[in-house]
């Protein structure tokens, strides 16, 4: 079978990274590495666990039973690295948990592709939910000192609004949150608008439903292209094949369904392999028409 990916390492590589804090081992690196025509990108764990279906209340019962038997579905918390023309670009940043069961694997992993936090130029955020920010903090500070963070101009003013806090309380801890961030990184906070080219070869993709201001980003390097669609999905076994069925995390049910079906049409049609920060590690593959509106995910070890 040909693929748009050369795929340059297949076996996740285990690292065991310093005790932290606590004195427990941190969680072991788990980073794949693609070429993407002359870029490299690495797909690396924040976190592993299962998407428990408890999430879909209200969904139909009948399509958690059938693709869901068990009660969940296969998911991760996924970050993704990019070098290209001599730059290190993170597209998200995970959780950054310090410790429990979803202690943050980013450190070991980007030790594991040779990447210095220190050396991080960029990093694209798809939206500003806490496992895609969180990872920007260490102990309060710029886990990446020397980047500049870049975030849709709608998501940023949405998740930094005194108003829209007020209007949703039951969101404090993230717009808390988002505001820790932007205060960490004051000076290196820069917006982009959808339609931008927020970094060379990046093109932000108008996601919304998700979040206010959800980013999809479409990369093209040497003739070949990635699509990094964020959260477009939390549980792959049920949402590529009904794609109309939402998360609670959706904020906008009616917008999410249909960015969900009209992006994955178009990486059907457009034949785009996925990465998604939700899908199953290594979180890339491939998108197909399986008839009667649903979709079937190939991951990229099939």
């Amino acid at each position: 079978m040909t693929h748009l990916f050369v795929f340059c390492f297949a076996l996740p590589l285990l690292l065991f990274a310093s005790a932290d804090r606590s004195g427990a081992a941190e969680p072991e690196a788990r980073a794949v590495k693609y070429r993407l025509g002359e870029a490299t990108v690495w797909a690396i764990a924040d976190s592993l666990g299962d998407r428990q279906m408890n999430v879909f209340a209200g969904a139909d019962p009948e399509a958690l039973k059938r693709y869901a038997p068990s009660g969940a579905s296969p998911s991760a918390i996924m970050v993704f690295a990019v070098q290209i023309a001599g730059s290190t670009i993170l597209i998200d940043s995970g959780l950054g948990a310090v410790g429990g069961e979803r202690a943050s694997r980013l450190p070991a992993g980007l030790a594991r592709a040779g990447i210095d936090p220190a050396k991080v130029e960029l990093v694209l955020v798809t939206h500003m939910h806490g496992d895609h920010i969180g990872g920007l903090l260490r102990d309060g500070q710029r886990a990446f000192p020397n980047a500049v963070v870049k975030i849709g101009r709608i998501e940023g003013d949405f998740w930094l609004s005194d108003r829209s806090m007020a209007a949703d309380p039951s969101r404090k801890a993230n717009f808390e949150l988002a505001r820790q961030v932007a205060k960490a990184y004051a000076g290196a906070l820069e917006y982009f608008e959808f339609g931008d080219e927020p970094a060379p070869g990046f093109l932000a993709v108008d996601a919304i439903g998700h979040t206010p201001g959800h980013t999809a980003f479409l990369l093209e390097s040497g003739g070949e292209r990635l699509f990094f669609i964020g959260d477009l999905l939390h549980a792959a076994a049920l949402q590529f094949p009904r794609p109309d069925i939402n998360a609670s995390y959706d904020m906008i049910p009616e917008m999410a369904a249909a960015a969900r079906r009209r992006l994955l049409e178009r990486a059907v049609r457009e034949r785009l392999p996925v990465a998604g920060m939700h899908l199953p590690f290594a979180g890339v593959g491939r998108v197909e028409d399986a008839g009667e509106g649903g979709f079937a995910y190939r991951p990229w070890s099939d």
